[in-house]
């Protein structure tokens, strides 16, 4: 049989061809090194204009056909989603019949392949599909940069590109990628499916560069750009000559040059090339510009040589000069243009924390609608800042300051507001009243005056910006937070306005500062520490005149005050972010103020319950800092801003009481969850904890600062069940590291008296850090750590504590290979564990997982089945995949592979359920090597690369050694050597950097097969002999049996028939236990082809009949260690017998090869896989069968 190699808990041990991962594995902490070479030179492909493809040294890349490069252009495309093969062949050979269409479509990937053979990452190819894997750092295509900057260029921030210059440098660079009709001159006569889709496609990007060129024109008309204008108008009409606004654009840049010839000239043109291609004559509105266009000629108001704009009507106003241009806000401002144009709407608040762009949000709208009739009689913006709420003529003085910016002259004696009132009732104005939250109480205050001057005039409207709103019912409310913020620095970061406006505020603090993909990761994180908040993005921008933006990023985390300016064009109150968080403050009740500060020990997000149960407070407080924006509000949970959380931590002055509330809340929290966590709704309980996670660590910190040992001993149980569900193992052991080492140091100085609640705690947090270090792979410090926990469980006289102990001690020996101790450790957990089903359960698998590794799988069953039955009686969920994984792994040893797949995927099934990933790994892993042996390669590379993508998810290194020797093992059996060889120099180097020699014992024993298969012999006996002394040192085990046959394999091949016949009679010897018939079955054809050797028939005779017999009791022979072989052994022993039963084999082997070929779909990998000696050998053999598949 083939090398099984079992993982459990990430330690491998081998007897069967696969590796069969045990689900103990978690996650260790090592993580890998993501180091991506640098490529100097990119793949480039162009596909605007003529094809053209170069390599990386800028070589031309040959291509065989049409038909291949516009393969190639399809699936770049479509590069979105994998392709099925029966589809493409449509596509292109749909006219052909469907098998020639099928190889038509491999033979054109096979060329594909050969022409990009030195392009890396490009091609995956699978049996079913086809997809290009593009990188932006190996590969330059012209459609993909073209594609990604016009996704940027949004509908909403092309309207205005004097307010987003970005937007503009996009277009243009988009307009020079396009250079002419998507894959020009290339059709297909025999496609017509894929000439039609190259039909859509074409119109499609002519259509976007059309848009993007129209834009850039009229842009440049507006900013009187003219030979810019020109440019763009004239790269319309190359694409398309009767695109008739292009030749308005011609006639409005030759009318504003003052070249009238010209204009006249450019509408006969258009008109010409309209008959003649369209048979129409030019539009109304081109008859129209020609006609405006005389008119102004005849009656010309001119300066200089220029034509001047249309008069517009003079609207009085006073908003502020803008400086700087305005980025993001497009919802927001659409909602507000679209209220304050409504006739329902009168009153209109902008209501956002201070900084976030509340008044510049204002003046940019009110210059939108500055000539709307609407608002004829002007636009107005109102300073509030010099009022209070309390001043004690409060309606005066805002009618004085109104009337004030009118310019309006109030008479004494009558009222001010009476006067303002009416002077305003008839006038169409919109008053734009500036911070207004300082004028907000509970009555009598500058609400009611609002209410009254809308009350009192028929055409006024009135947009307010505050820090709260107003609270009544005709207002309506945009509330505003901070720009949005991109998660990553990958290429969409770009398109966030909050990266865009640091950007611009940047380059004018600093020329130097370039926004490209070296700093894009760090202004990123700058616009996450700020949340997008502009104020804050543009106080940190100036800061690059003397920093650099690591500097910055460094110094937010410890600084409020690093966020200040001596700017003098902004407003004192815009100066520093602490100037406006003092201004909020100083609009709070006292009250309210406590609740704030004592808010700031929360740390990320937080429910109304725990703010209560930590501030003392009624949810009104936190309803009322919500009001002031300084609470942010998101699917029922509560977070303050970081950085206001800073400014309120400043203010605490109760804080050690405050702390104390907030740990007991948190940790009586995971304490109340613990016994959830181990049953069957333990996804969603560990959902619920990881909300909750920042405060809970921190709350543990608080707890091990404060000494509080009974919240620490009630918590723990909780937190360890929480870490395992969750593969947060690394971060346990931090936690419990530094525990541990405090409570150790502290416990001398605490009197004998009461020293046993914290020998208790100290005990339990051995055990589980003990855990921890386990399934990172640290198994002396787990059994030191074991022995700790025995001796304070010993003299504390608890039983549960010690079995825990004893149950981590085993698990280690186990994997050191210790079986003798490791057994009597698990006997005495089990003993001691009467009351603890949990730790029942995972000291009987534990045991199953000891009975395996030795080969007795029987035992190992038994075990395995007492723990699910035990899980059942208590309800115990937590550990139920590892237990299911593991029973899986006795029917892989007994080569009962379709049970094995079957059991594999409910189990999988199960995780997800669960949401443990860190199973998922090891399930994947074992999916993986199965199908590798019944001969599913593609599903078989399918699962490993799920395993291999969520064991670099998880850092789990211990892991991928096992994935990378099943890659081997699956490349060795396709015969694709040097990828096996790659891949088993990945698995040594892991195996060793861990210590395990059963580990090392197994990579030994793959690198002898690969040898056989390469027919290097020696070294192959060699590796072989290696194996087998590492597995001899550890004592008997499951491995023994891959190893000596494998051993017998090698002296085979070298003609040493005596050791060859001593190493297949000691695996017979081990397979007793398996209950594998076919491992059986392929040592007594080692010992056959031994007797066939020397020519003792009788003794073959004797030997294939139970070689025979045992071969019959499975499907096949796949799930040996070198099934082939052993198909060409039996077939050799019954040809020399004159037995019918050879033929019989041969068919069946011939069969099954052809079978598993035909699911390759890669034509170079499927004739590696049948170029294989042993392969084709079997192939060759015999007159009446097919000499190729």
């Amino acid at each position: 049989m083939k090398t099984l190699i079992i993982v459990f808990s990430g330690f491998t041990s081998q007897t069967n061809h696969m590796i069969i991962s045990q689900t103990n594995q978690i996650v260790t902490r090592s993580s890998p090194n993501a180091n991506t070479p640098n490529v100097p030179v990119k793949f480039t492909l162009n596909l605007f204009g003529a094809f053209s493809a170069k390599n990386q040294l800028g070589k031309e890349i040959a291509f065989r056909d049409d038909k291949v490069r516009a393969l190639l252009a399809y699936l770049v495309v479509e590069r979105s989603r994998p392709h099925r093969r029966e589809s493409l062949a449509e596509l292109f050979w749909g006219q052909s019949p469907e098998s020639r269409a099928r190889q038509s479509l491999r033979m054109a990937l096979t060329r594909l392949r050969q022409s990009l053979d030195e392009v890396p990452s490009f091609l995956s190819v699978t049996r079913q599909t086809v997809q290009v894997q593009l990188d932006p750092d190996l590969h330059e295509i012209d459609i993909m940069t073209f594609e990604q900057l016009v996704a940027k260029c949004t509908p909403d921030q092309a309207r205005d590109l004097n307010q987003n210059p970005f937007v503009r440098d996009w277009m243009e660079k988009a307009v020079v990628l396009y250079r002419g009709n998507f894959l020009a001159g290339l059709t297909l006569p025999d496609s017509p499916q894929f000439d039609d889709w190259l039909m859509l496609m074409q119109g499609h990007f002519e259509q976007q560069a059309l848009t993007l060129l129209d834009t850039l024109a009229e842009d440049a008309l507006s900013n009187r750009q003219l030979d810019a204008a020109g440019r763009y108008a004239q790269r319309q009409l190359e694409i398309v000559p009767w695109l008739e606004n292009a030749h308005r654009q011609w006639m409005r840049v030759f009318a504003q040059r003052g070249q009238w010839q010209n204009v006249q000239q450019q509408y006969q043109t258009c008109a010409q090339i309209l008959a003649s291609e369209l048979g129409v004559e030019p539009e109304l509105e081109t008859l129209h510009l020609l006609e405006e266009i005389k008119l102004r000629k005849s009656q010309p108001q001119k300066t200089g040589n220029q034509v001047q704009a249309p008069i517009i009507p003079e609207v009085p106003h006073n908003l502020p000069q803008i400086h700087t241009p305005f980025f993001g806000r497009e919802s927001e401002r659409g909602k507000l243009i679209r209220a304050l144009l409504d006739d329902h709407f009168s009153l209109v608040t902008i209501v956002g924390p201070g900084g976030v762009g509340k008044t510049r949000l204002s003046t940019d709208i009110a210059r939108h609608i500055l000539y709307q009739p609407a608002f004829s009689d002007g636009v107005w913006f109102v300073q509030l800042d010099g009022l209070r709420k309390d001043d004690a003529n409060l309606y005066e003085a805002i009618a004085s300051t109104i009337a004030t910016t009118l310019d309006i002259e109030l008479l004494k004696p009558t009222d001010p507001h009476e006067q303002l009132f009416e002077v305003l009732q008839s006038r169409k104005m919109l008053l734009i009243l500036d911070n207004f939250e300082q004028l907000i109480s509970d009555a009598d205050d500058g609400v009611d005056f609002v209410l009254d001057l809308l009350e009192r005039t028929s055409q006024i409207k009135v947009m307010a910006s505050s820090r709260r709103a107003l609270n009544v019912q005709m207002e309506a409310v945009i509330t505003l937070d901070g720009l949005p913020v991109p998660p990553s620095a990958d290429e969409s970061a770009y398109t966030y306005s909050s990266v865009q406006l640091f950007a611009e505020r940047a380059q004018r603090a600093n020329q130097h500062f370039v926004l490209d993909a070296g700093t894009l990761p760090e202004v990123v994180q700058i616009c996450q520490l700020m949340e997008g908040v502009p104020l804050g993005l543009e106080l940190v921008a100036v800061r690059l005149r003397e920093m650099n933006c690591q500097q910055i990023i460094q110094a937010l985390h410890t600084s409020l005050d690093l966020l200040r300016t001596r700017l003098r064009d902004l407003p004192m109150r815009h100066r520093s972010l602490r100037a406006v968080f003092d201004w909020s403050w100083s609009l709070l009740t006292k009250d309210e103020q406590r609740v704030l500060t004592e808010l700031s020990v929360f740390r990320g997000s937080f429910s109304l319950v725990a703010a209560q149960a930590v501030t003392l407070s009624n949810p009104e407080f936190v309803y009322a800092l919500i009001g002031h924006s300084l609470i942010r509000v998101n699917a029922g949970r509560y977070s303050l801003h970081e950085l206001m959380r800073q400014f309120a931590a400043e203010k605490l002055t109760q804080a050690e009481a405050v702390l104390a509330r907030h740990s007991h809340y948190y940790l009586a929290f995971i304490t109340a969850r613990a016994d959830l966590l181990i049953r069957q709704n333990l996804a969603q309980v560990t959902d619920e904890i990881q909300k909750e996670w920042e405060n809970i660590h921190q709350a543990w910190d608080t707890a091990i600062n404060t000494q509080n040992i009974h919240l620490l001993q009630a918590a723990l149980t909780g937190l360890g069940h929480y870490l395992r569900n969750s593969g947060m193992l690394w971060l346990g052991e931090k936690l419990f590291q530094g525990a541990t080492a405090y409570i150790a140091g502290e416990i001398k100085r605490i009197p004998p008296p009461e020293r046993a609640i914290w020998n208790q705690l100290l005990g339990q947090l051995h055990l589980e850090l003990a855990r921890c270090m386990f399934w990172s792979a640290q198994y002396e410090t787990c059994i030191s750590n074991a022995h700790q926990v025995v001796k304070i469980g010993e003299i504390l006289g608890n039983g549960s504590l010690t079995a825990g102990g004893m149950l981590e001690g085993g698990r280690a020996y186990w994997r050191l290979g210790e079986y003798d101790l490791a057994r009597k450790q698990l006997e005495n957990a089990l003993e001691l564990s009467p009351e603890d089903p949990w730790l029942r359960v995972q000291t009987l698998n534990s045991f199953g997982n000891l009975y395996i590794v030795q080969g007795q799988v029987n035992e190992a069953t038994a075990y395995y089945q007492r723990a699910l039955e035990l899980q059942k009686e208590t309800d115990i969920w937590s550990n139920r995949v590892q237990v299911l994984n593991n029973l899986a792994t006795t029917f892989a040893y007994q080569a009962r592979l379709k049970q094995t797949v079957a059991l594999l995927n409910e189990v999988l099934a199960t995780s997800k359920q669960f949401n443990q990933q860190f199973f998922q790994v090891t399930i994947y892993h074992n999916l993986g090597l199965v199908y590798s042996e019944i001969g599913q390669y593609a599903l078989s590379e399918e699962n490993f690369e799920q395993a291999i993508l969520l064991s670099h998810k998880l850092q789990n290194r211990q892991i991928e050694a096992e994935i990378w020797l099943g890659l081997a093992q699956l490349f060795r059996r396709l015969g694709q050597f040097e990828r096996s060889q790659a891949h088993l120099e990945q698995a040594f180097s892991l195996c060793r950097q861990f210590g395990e020699k059963k580990s090392e014992s197994e990579a030994l024993m793959q690198r002898a097969l690969l040898d056989h298969a390469l027919h290097r012999f020696d070294e192959a006996l060699e590796s072989s002999l290696q194996s087998l002394q590492i597995a001899r040192e550890l004592g008997p085990s499951e491995l023994d049996t891959a190893v000596f046959i494998t051993v017998g394999y090698c002296h085979l091949a070298l003609k040493n028939f005596d050791d060859a016949k001593a190493a297949f009679e000691t695996a017979l010897e081990f397979t007793e236990n398996l209950g594998n018939p076919l491992t059986a079955a392929e040592a007594l054809a080692g010992l056959t082809q031994i007797h066939l050797a020397q020519s003792d028939l009788n003794e073959v005779s004797c030997l294939i009949e139970k070689c025979w017999q045992h071969s019959r009791e499975r499907d096949n022979l796949m799930g040996t260690i070198l099934p082939y072989n052993l198909y060409l052994a039996l077939f050799h022993a019954f040809s020399v017998l004159n037995d019918p039963r050879g033929e019989r084999i041969l068919q069946e082997v011939q069969l099954l090869i052809r079978t598993q070929a035909e699911t390759i779909a890669d034509l170079e990998m499927r004739a590696m896989f049948l170029d294989q000696h042993v392969c084709n050998q079997l192939l060759n053999l015999g007159d009446t069968l097919e000499k190729s598949v």
